[in-house]
């Protein structure tokens, strides 16, 4: 019975170690396999490609070169396929290319580094990598799922032929080690084409790491006439990275480049890397290099400019890459790469709502002024920003509702009217500006929202100086700004606080009507009567 129970356990240690060992993933990783061969074709009476034109790559994921010699490829019914001979090598994060026909017989238009007899199985797919370290045989990765009945990605049709490509890691810290092969989402379906004869249709990339991406990362696609943003040149999922040379075209009519900053590759490049620049017209050509050392990986920033927008409302400048070069630190060969471009359209600022409104009547003269803007403006809105003339005052911003506040530091005058600005540097073509008449002087009572518990009130009263006001400046009395639910409305002297000297001035102006007031009944002037000492008042 006791070895009954050991016989279980290491058959259940044996079978847990070798599943862990199946979904291993390696320093050399399978990187791209044509398992179902190429369309067949007939050039000068010869046969090129057909469903024998089959290859695999193998990639070096570390910095080091590595010697594969003796290394050797299983099929899931653990013959051997391929055994790689004596003086084998791949250097630093590249490529070693093994396939069924030599480049004279295959659509392909690279030279493999070995060839093999062997057939890739379209069905039950699945490969193994071994290395020979001296007594012992170590499984470095694997390719697919026998499990399944058909491979993991690729494609096999008539006139369409896809290689299964590896993904990687996106995280540029552990960038380029290779997802679990033997799961489906660990490999896609080819989409680039490189290392193929001309008028070859297959997809895959031969002899070549899939292609690093050379994007146009702007802060925004939608910029405010007159901002500044940036555009960032980016480089995605490079291999041994040494230099890299592009130009950007734009238009100079909507946007002005204002600043190409010479240091901001470094935070990829390596603080040793240099970066030369040249603007011409609409087109700015930059070329960055690292001085010395190894190639970098990843993700990361090979330039950052800053644009001025120019254009009139809607207009729009691509951003566009051309003349693009990307080189590895591996002998300065070039790397295949893909640039996406991007586009920037410019807009004026557009003031959504204003309170009070244009041509408002009554407006309650101790009231703030308040604009809602359909967007971010191209400036802090400050007091020089946002003003009416001759009157000082406090602007505040609130970001997340485009909204800005402007508190008059001083009551305005009553039945007067007055010119609210806000200035063109915000991102507008000229200044915007709207007028509004004041009630007077004591006119408390917002007819819409007399506690001012609505953001966007108006605070327009009714144009009568009465019981009404005196009711709110009871219900506010003895606040100041400090205090929950404040309202500068009763605050007629604009210390920041309600008490017996906003009384004094109401009682000075009641039964007081503007000359746009409601046919309401008036109250007799003068007919609150103050005790000298204390706080009581009686009408």
């Amino acid at each position: 019975m006791k070895e009954l129970y050991k016989s279980i356990v290491g058959a259940i240690l044996v079978a847990v170690t070798a599943s862990a060992a199946r979904s291993r993933t390696g320093t050399v990783v399978f990187n791209e396999i044509m398992w179902m061969g190429t369309i067949e074709t007939s050039v000068d009476g010869n046969t090129i490609g057909g469903t024998n034109d089959e290859w695999i790559e193998l990639r070096n994921t570390t910095s080091d070169t590595l010697d594969i010699s003796g290394w050797y490829i299983v099929d899931a019914e653990g013959d051997t396929m391929i055994t790689i001979p004596q003086g084998k090598f791949i250097l630093p994060y590249g490529i070693f290319l093994i396939a069924r026909k030599d480049s004279g017989s295959s659509k392909i238009n690279v030279k493999p580094d070995l060839t093999f007899t062997s057939n890739i199985p379209n069905q039950r797919l699945q490969l193994e990598l071994y290395m020979v370290a001296g007594d012992d045989t170590v499984l470095v990765d694997v390719a697919g799922d026998s499990s399944r009945t058909t491979p993991l990605a690729g494609k096999n049709q008539t006139d369409d032929r896809r290689s299964m490509v590896r993904r990687y890691h996106t995280d540029p810290d552990s960038f380029p080690k290779a997802e679990d092969g033997t799961l489906e989402s660990s490999w896609f379906t080819a989409i680039y084409s490189a290392g193929w004869d001309d008028g070859a249709t297959e997809r895959g990339t031969p002899g070549y790491p899939e292609p690093a991406l050379l994007r146009v990362v702007p802060s925004g696609d939608t910029v405010v006439f007159r901002d500044t943003f940036t555009v960032s040149i980016r480089v995605e999922d490079a291999i041994d990275l040494f230099s890299g040379n592009f130009s950007l075209k734009f238009d100079s009519t909507a946007l002005e480049l204002i600043e190409v900053d010479t240091t901001s590759q470094r935070g990829f490049l390596g603080d040793s890397s240099v970066m030369l620049e040249a603007t011409f017209g609409d087109s700015l050509n930059v070329g960055v290099t690292k001085l010395g050392g190894g190639g970098a990986l990843g993700t990361g920033d090979l330039a950052l400019l800053t644009f001025r927008a120019l254009g009139s409302d809607m207009a729009s400048s691509p951003l566009s890459l051309g003349e693009v070069k990307l080189r590895s630190a591996t002998n300065l060969r070039s790397l295949l790469v893909e640039a996406v471009d991007d586009t920037v359209t410019v807009v004026t600022l557009k003031v959504l709502s204003t309170s009070p409104q244009s041509g408002a009547v009554n407006v309650i003269a101790s009231a703030p002024l308040k604009v809602r803007l359909e967007r971010s403006p191209a400036e802090a809105v400050t007091e020089a920003k946002f003003r009416i003339s001759g009157i000082s005052g406090t602007v505040t911003y609130y970001p997340s509702a485009h909204r800005a506040v402007l508190s008059p530091s001083q009551l305005l005058s009553g039945d007067t009217q007055y010119t609210a600005i806000l200035d063109k540097s915000l991102g507008m073509e000229s200044d915007y500006t709207w007028s509004f008449t004041t009630s007077v002087v004591g006119d408390i009572f917002d007819l819409d929202d007399p506690t001012d518990q609505d953001p966007e009130d108006d605070y327009v009263g009714d144009g009568l100086v009465d019981g009404d006001d005196l009711a709110v400046l009871g219900f506010f009395w003895l606040t100041t700004s400090d205090s929950p639910g404040w309202s500068p409305l009763p605050d007629l002297n604009k210390d920041g606080k309600v008490d017996r000297s906003d009384l004094e001035i109401l009682a000075e102006h009641y039964g007081e009507r503007s000359s746009r007031s409601s046919p309401k009944l008036a109250v007799p002037p003068s007919c609150i009567v103050l005790r000298p000492e204390g706080t009581e008042f009686e009408v």
